[in-house]
């Protein structure tokens, strides 16, 4: 019964709109929903610097808490009794746990360095930096062509009877 109701307002408002309007109707939401994927796919492959930079803020992440949480852990495994000791330090128990599963599938046996982690990753940060600062360059750079460009056109633009006057 729902189906033939929903089928019937389909076809009024098919009736009312037109077919093509109808039709575009149906299908605006699948195309602004690739416009969409294309455009963050682009983003996404159009700054690599970027996207290690997130990766690595992950992975120092991690690092930081399975060493901060590594005493836990052993003290954890040192209990007599375990049921208890879990429960009473559950949540940083799981967080611990959660961090080193991340860094198992990512490759790692053992903790990579702190310290070259932050080191590599201030130098993609200043990087990132200098780039943006070019591509700011550059687009003032183009935004002063532009200015100049129209001063041209309008300058071309003019009709000879006015450059004639405008000299006398």
């Amino acid at each position: 019964m729902q189906f033939a109701s929903f089928r019937q307002s389909s076809m009024n408002y098919k009736m009312y709109m037109g077919d093509a309007e109808w039709r575009k109707s149906r299908t605006v939401p699948a195309l602004k929903r690739s416009e969409r994927m294309s455009r963050q796919h682009e983003r996404q492959n159009s700054f690599p610097a970027e996207r290690r930079l997130a990766e690595m803020a992950v992975l120092i992440k991690d690092v930081t808490t399975c060493k901060e949480l590594h005493p836990l852990l052993q003290e954890y495994q040192r209990a007599a009794d375990k049921k208890q000791f879990r429960r009473k330090h559950e949540g940083t128990l799981i967080l611990y746990e959660a961090a080193a599963k991340a860094l198992k599938e990512q490759g790692f046996q053992k903790l990579p360095d702190l310290y070259a982690l932050k080191n590599e990753y201030k130098q993609l940060a200043e990087q990132k930096d200098q780039m943006q600062r070019q591509y700011n360059d550059a687009k003032r750079q183009m935004q002063e062509y532009g200015i100049i460009k129209q001063n041209v056109d309008g300058i071309l633009r003019t009709a000879p009877g006015k450059e004639q006057m405008q000299e006398r």
